[in-house]
């Protein structure tokens, strides 16, 4: 028994009260939003009609005297109408607003969905009920996909159980597939956050466990079959190692996880929500306040509603569940709709989104913001994603930094350096560059620019890693002698030392991370060489070489003498170039020292010695080395 649980791995679902009020129009209002894409122009006649096409506009309506033309690409609206004014003949330029529908679902038990007015799902509807080719996978305990509001957003249902299509009846994983995507204006029941998208259902519980082993499998599954997001609305206090590599292999296939945060209260981790890349949510009530029963700490991200939250259950009904599961699928939901109107976005970005656009909640106890906003399907549904600024390559030589944009903007620009950032208001009516001061840069610093125009909408951020192009200093070298086996000094940390002689390369190594270096030699370097020493970095700059003459530290040697008896009146003998001879007797000079020629030869007079004399040869070279005594004996003729 107890070998039987240490395998199995304990996910339960998070809800927090048990099943409540059982139950076994699509309305049209006005709303008016800019598209600020189209102008109405009221022309005294139709003269100036010519000069309007110059400007590049393009004429697609036209009627008593109102000319309905087409913004161009490159020029932002209020260049656009500030110059359409200033032509002659025009009275009045303003935007060609576009009138949308206010979409209130007709479904009979919309109005008990609270959740709905909270996040204010109706003006994030006027941008769309979601697409169809967005798909969230539910991996849960099954669905009822036999149920009115759930048949028609069902696709590619997978049991891991059993490795087929057929999922059972779940009434958990019912529950949370109609909050994200129950069907809209269908007349009964309720509507999901994102009617109009597609839900995966993905088994994988037994009862109320799951082995981590088979929830890997659903992700799995859910991934390779074009999943877009994954709804994980379950939980454990136990880190996979196993499940959190699922998981980050999803999402670096650009799948989006959403998971719940937990039910018990407390400051805790819960998992998979406490991976990274993974979209942890607690939950609210209806007085848009935290739950008490939610998880909170650091690796909650958002929360969104979560008490008495109506959603589908199995045969046809209805229900109120409580708890983050049920949290968890509306910002599944408000993902979908994102990605529905923006489908080029990464999973990043609408994250990015969601956790940035949410609305901040006050704390009643505290009176202080929670840490976590509160999700808004009507604010991150409000913006759009602006196209980035092309930013050159960044140097540590350079003290400004120039970036492009391929049309008009009005708004700020947004430069932050090492932590410091630099706001620039911009108001161009036309594709512009520049170059904005940012102060000396270090090499290896990340340098992030961003736009954020008027409406609030927002560039990708396009960071960039200030390259080092500054050589290291020249490196230290300490003296080198003829006799030396190393070379020694200091340069830049971690830098790569190479020596020459001439062309040739006599040795090369790195210095350690306080720049000092030790360089063994192969052979000794002749006394006079120039050696030549550079440091190369990491970013393959080179330093300035540094010029070392090898120094002479080895005495000279007696190569060659003559024979010496009690006859000689003259030495002759071989040496180092240039050196000093000195004869000695005992602690007397026995003649003049003489100096070496260019060859090494010297000759010195001597009177003659007797017979067993030692006579003591020293040498001096011009390095001032100083041999040890050759000792010769004069010998019997």
């Amino acid at each position: 028994m107890k070998r039987l649980i240490s395998l199995i791995v304990v996910l339960v679902f998070l809800f927090a009260s048990p099943l409540a009020h059982l139950s076994s129009g699509h309305a049209v209002g006005n709303s008016v939003n800019p598209t600020l894409e189209r102008v109405i122009v009221k022309m005294e006649n139709f003269q100036g009609i010519s000069r309007l096409l110059k400007a590049g506009a393009t004429v697609l309506a036209k009627q008593d005297k109102l000319v309905t033309l087409k913004k161009p690409s490159n020029q932002s609206m209020t260049a656009f109408l500030k110059e359409l004014e200033s032509q002659p003949g025009v009275v009045y330029a303003e935007p060609d607003y576009t009138v949308t529908r206010k979409v209130i679902p007709n479904d009979e038990r919309y109005a008990e969905q609270w959740h709905h007015q909270i996040i204010h799902s109706e003006r994030a509807w006027e941008s769309g009920l979601g697409s169809g080719q967005i798909v969230v996978a539910v991996i849960d305990d099954g669905i009822d996909a036999q149920h009115p509001d759930l048949k028609g957003n069902i696709v590619k249902p997978f049991n891991v159980l059993t490795s087929n299509s057929k999922v059972p009846v779940g009434e958990h994983g019912t529950h949370v597939g109609g909050i994200i995507a129950a069907s809209a204006n269908n007349g009964v029941g309720v509507s999901g956050v994102a009617p109009g998208a597609k839900i995966m259902p993905v088994n994988v519980f037994r009862g109320q466990l799951a082995y981590t082993s088979e929830i890997i499998r659903g992700i799995e599954y859910a991934v390779k079959n074009g999943a877009d997001i994954i709804n994980m609305s379950m939980g454990m206090e136990m880190y996979s190692k196993a499940l959190n590599e699922a998981i980050q292999k999803a999402y670096n296939k650009g799948v989006l996880i959403v998971a719940a945060a937990g039910n018990d209260g407390i400051y805790t981790v819960n998992y998979p929500a406490g991976y990274n890349n993974v979209i942890s949510v607690g939950a609210t009530t209806q007085y848009d306040v935290m739950a008490k029963y939610s998880n909170y700490g650091r690796t909650v991200d958002i929360l969104a509603p979560g008490t008495d939250i109506l959603s589908t259950l199995p045969k046809g009904k209805y229900g109120t569940y409580s708890g983050t599961s049920m949290a968890t699928p509306i910002v599944a939901g408000v993902a979908a709709l994102i990605w529905s109107k923006e489908p080029k976005l990464t999973a990043e970005q609408v994250t990015h989104r969601i956790l940035n656009k949410g609305k901040r909640l006050k704390n009643p106890r505290t009176g202080k913001y929670y840490d976590y906003p509160r999700v808004d399907a009507a604010n991150v549904l409000k913006y759009r994603l602006l196209t980035s600024p092309k930013v050159a390559d960044v140097t540590d030589k350079q003290t400004k930094i120039s970036l492009a944009y391929s049309s008009g903007f009005q708004g700020n620009i947004y430069v932050t350096v090492n932590g410091k950032t630099i706001t620039r208001a911009a108001d161009y009516s036309s594709a512009f560059s520049l170059a904005l001061d940012a102060g000396k840069m270090s090499a290896g610093s990340k340098v992030s620019v961003k736009l954020i125009d008027r409406e609030g909408n927002e560039s990708w951020p396009v960071t960039k890693t200030v390259k080092d192009v500054t050589p290291p200093n020249a490196p230290k070298v300490q003296q080198v002698a003829d006799n030396s086996m190393t070379i020694k000094g200091t340069a830049e940390a971690a830098a790569v030392i190479s020596i020459k002689n001439g062309k040739q390369t006599i040795t090369c190594g790195a210095a350690d991370k306080a720049g000092k270096y030790t360089l063994k030699l192969k052979s000794k370097q002749k006394a006079g060489s120039i050696l030549m020493v550079t440091a190369t970095d990491k970013a393959k700059n080179v330093s300035k070489a540094t010029k070392v003459t090898v120094k002479d530290k080895t005495p000279p040697a007696l190569k060659k003498i003559s024979k010496i008896t009690q006859t000689t009146t003259k030495i002759t003998g071989k040496t180092e170039a240039r050196a000093k001879v000195i004869l000695e007797v005992g602690k007397k000079q026995l003649a003049k020292p003489v100096k070496a020629d260019k060859n090494g030869q010297f000759a010195i007079s001597i009177k003659k010695q007797k017979t067993g004399t030692v006579i003591k040869v020293i040498l001096i070279d011009e390095a001032g080395n100083k041999s040890k005594g050759y000792n010769q004996k004069v010998l019997k003729k």
